[in-house]
């Protein structure tokens, strides 16, 4: 793959300023960490002479979660587009319109979209990084073997996460678990199934390494219970209904969590309902990339993309996260329903409050409930759905149903709690075999080769073990 070339030779010549380079920008939402000013160049003997050098190297790991040149990834912002795109959740105006939007959006994507291109390039990316610094904290002399425990439990929640995303995009891809870019570059598509059988080994170690302590101010540094949670979807995902419940049991039953009563609270700094968030750190000083391209221009003209009229008609009478979480704009006499979950637009960076959500509770109990449906605990499970439709104002559901109705309620709150988070809604379709059912009236030349995005053509050329989707 041709993205193991060029951060391999950085990493050859023994640079990792770009990792450290950006370390400071990460000031909104509470500091990471406090260090010194970045060095230009910095050998690698060098960072990983000192927990506070090796702290600035993961510093600028976190930042490149959420921070490209373009200031728009697979964790910032990109992954919620595309899922809404390619699902029914997301439409767009004509201020967007283009080849790699409209293909999403038609669920007919060329392997040369720059969109799909850069989900593969920057997902691989992160996975590399999160390698080369496992690797060489591992070695090094100098650093206690608690701060080894807890960057290395990190970075595999970090790995782990990379790859959930990966796999659910692309189905098959190759596991790179070295720095050794001779043997990356050839590597070919692991099955799906290996994928995930990696991503639970890597959250398994993952919770004997960290504590339930967040290990800097706020939460932006993943816990135990970050990879709890983690853990609990990728066996909600896996069909391992009883190990699912374990672990969403375990992060539900943690007293520093619980779900945010003011729905506006639930996206802010320190919200307690998150378990893993992360801040803004953007140079033109605009708030989480989400906030960003999805809420409307202040000056009142449309943005980019909006809520297809499908997404907005399931929210029942009186349900607080259509008022809460919907902005609706009447524009030249047309309605636009806007996801309005992070409000921000262009504020200062020290004017901002919001912070990125990565893991959050309301989708523990969600996993919780759906698993305990598959277990046959249905009363369990309605006790997990029904504090989810309380907090949204809704009135609970009967203790009468059955497992066909509350399945489906389950699917209809998910549809709505994670509405434009994430890109959930497309992987839920997929995982449930309901993608085709669901979008045929929308998007009637929708088949089943469309179910997985196609692997980049350059990815290809560069590594002829790949091979690519069916239909592609």
């Amino acid at each position: 793959m041709k993205i193991f070339q060029n951060v391999s030779y950085i990493v050859l010549h023994i640079r990792l300023y770009f990792i450290i380079s950006v370390s400071l920008m990460y000031t909104s939402c509470n500091k990471f960490t406090e260090i010194d000013a970045p060095k230009n160049s910095i050998s690698r003997t060098k960072v990983f002479s000192s927990e506070a050098n090796a702290s600035e190297a993961v510093a600028g790991l976190y930042v490149q979660l959420i921070r490209t040149p373009a200031n728009f990834n697979i964790f910032n912002g990109q992954s919620t587009l595309m899922g809404g795109l390619l699902s029914d959740e997301l439409t767009y105006t004509s201020l967007v319109a283009g080849n790699d939007v409209d293909g999403l959006n038609q669920n007919n994507i060329s392997t040369t979209s720059s969109l799909v291109g850069s989900q593969w390039q920057y997902g691989y990316q992160i996975i590399y990084l999160a390698n080369i610094i496992m690797e060489n904290i591992a070695v090094s002399n100098n650093l206690s073997e608690d701060f080894k425990r807890q960057v290395r439990g990190e970075l595999l929640v970090i790995r782990a996460f990379s790859y959930w995303l990966l796999t659910n995009y692309f189905g098959d891809v190759p596991l790179v678990l070295t720095t050794d870019y001779m043997v990356n570059n050839t590597l070919p598509r692991s099955p799906k199934s290996a994928v995930y059988d990696q991503m639970v080994k890597d959250l398994i170690e993952a919770k004997g390494l960290l504590s339930t302590a967040y290990p800097s101010e706020g939460r932006q540094r993943p816990n135990l219970y970050a990879a709890q949670a983690l853990l609990a979807r990728t066996y909600l995902y896996k069909g391992s209904w009883k190990a699912a419940a374990v672990e969403a049991a375990d992060v539900i039953a943690e007293p520093a969590y619980h779900l945010e009563t003011d729905l506006d609270r639930v996206f802010l700094d320190n919200s307690q309902e998150a378990i893993w968030q992360l801040g803004s750190s953007n140079n033109l000083k605009y708030n989480p990339e989400s906030g960003l391209f999805l809420v409307f221009d202040p000056s009142g003209e449309p943005g980019g993309y909006y809520l297809r009229d499908q997404s907005s008609d399931p929210w029942e009478k009186g349900d607080l996260r259509k008022e809460h979480w919907v902005l609706t704009k009447i524009i030249q006499g047309e309605h636009y329903f806007i996801p309005y979950k992070y409000k921000n637009r262009g504020l200062p960076e020290e004017s901002n409050t919001e912070c990125y959500m990565m893991f959050r509770l309301a989708e523990q109990y969600l996993i919780h409930a759906e698993a305990l449906v598959h277990l046959g605990q249905l009363e369990e499970a309605l006790l997990d759905l029904n504090h989810i439709r309380r907090r949204a104002g809704l009135n609970d559901l009967p203790l009468t149903l059955d497992e066909t109705a509350l399945t489906s309620y389950i699917a209809h709150e998910r549809a709505i709690e994670y509405q434009a988070e994430w890109g959930m809604r497309w992987f839920d379709l997929n995982r449930t075999g309901k993608t085709l059912e669901v979008l045929r009236d929308i998007k009637p030349t929708i088949s089943a080769m469309d179910l997985l995005l196609p692997v980049p053509q350059n990815e290809i050329m560069a590594n002829h073990n790949l091979t690519q989707n069916e239909g592609y």
